[in-house]
């Protein structure tokens, strides 16, 4: 894995028109809040929060599949291009994404071979023979038959359309892999291979993978590095490991202590169970009414993520060098 970023993005911003009311006024409610972060290549990098947290606008603006309102996002040393300009189409080859919903993310109208020639067409890559060689190719990578080639989504299963979901985004060979919640609507035999086959064709292909999702469980088994993100921001970033193992956050301490036990029945108490309030609404830190660490300061001022000695980042106006080594 190298050291050198492939992609990085600096105070991402990105603000949705929220409704006001019968007699309010509608105001700017900032889903993005200044979000920076770096992906190494080959690194598989865990973007985790509970729903609502911003992670998967985040995934959209990192490929610039949405405008940010502000801040910027570089791919492979470069700025990413404006949206739907010659320039960002082309790289899109190099940029994919696997979207939630995977049987509404494939076109009932064309078969499985067609919908996985389609990238190859867009981005002229090889004759007809070629892609034809390629689809089966992709078939057997995600473990498929390739007698699926003629058939249509509404012929196969849940798990097999997100398996060719994801054949679909890596027939360019992309360098980064984005996926958004790829386990969330399927069983539990099939998330464990699914998530087995996303590891595995990271360590073959040796793309970067953003992996998103609010299933803690998943995050660690696949990710090498992760951040941690509460109403729009980063709160904690730090190897996988470390994260999961000795969380530094109040909030990312509730996540990790939220994650169910092998054999535990009995419901565990929770920071997360009181509404947070509107992202336009809070000052301060965000996190402070379910905080048990909240001091007066917090309502102040709003913490910025800045690096410990431990080598992790941490958004909190409480956690400190000498608490982190503590913890």
């Amino acid at each position: 894995m190298s050291g050198r970023a492939l992609l990085e993005a600096t105070d991402l911003v990105k603000r949705y028109r929220a409704n006001g009311g019968l007699f309010g006024a509608a105001r700017g409610a900032r889903a993005v809040d200044g979000v920076s972060l770096a992906v190494r290549r080959g690194e598989t990098f865990g973007l985790v929060g509970e729903s609502g947290s911003g992670k998967s606008t985040t995934g959209r603006l990192l490929l610039g599949l949405e405008k940010t309102d502000s801040g910027s996002v570089s791919f492979d040393g470069a700025p990413l291009p404006a949206i739907d300009s010659v320039a960002w189409r082309r790289q899109r080859a190099r940029m994919q994404m696997v979207f939630q919903d995977p049987p509404g993310s494939l076109d009932p109208r064309m078969t499985i071979r067609e919908q996985l020639e389609e990238p190859l067409v867009i981005h002229g890559m090889g004759n007809k023979g070629a892609r034809r060689e390629r689809v089966e190719a992709l078939l057997d990578a995600v473990g498929l038959g390739r007698e699926l080639a003629a058939r249509y989504p509404r012929q196969i299963s849940g798990g097999q359309c997100q398996r060719v979901v994801i054949a679909r985004a890596i027939a360019t060979s992309p360098d980064l892999l984005v996926c958004d919640e790829p386990l969330s609507a399927l069983d539990v035999s099939t998330q464990a291979q699914i998530a087995s086959l996303l590891k595995d064709l990271q360590a073959r292909i040796g793309m970067a993978l953003v992996f998103i999702s609010h299933d803690l469980r998943a995050v660690r088994q696949l990710s090498d590095h992760v951040a941690v993100m509460y109403l729009g921001r980063i709160v904690e970033e730090g190897n996988a490991q470390d994260i999961f193992d000795r969380p530094l956050h109040p909030y990312t301490k509730a996540l990790v202590a939220a994650i169910p036990k092998f054999g535990d029945d009995h419901a565990r108490p929770s920071l997360l169970e009181s509404a947070p309030a509107p992202p336009h609404e809070a000052t301060g830190c965000k996190f402070r009414s379910n905080c048990p660490l909240a001091a007066a300061s917090c309502a102040a001022t709003a913490p910025v993520l800045r690096s410990l000695r431990a080598g992790r980042k941490v958004a909190c106006g409480v956690v400190s060098d000498e608490t982190s080594e503590a913890a």
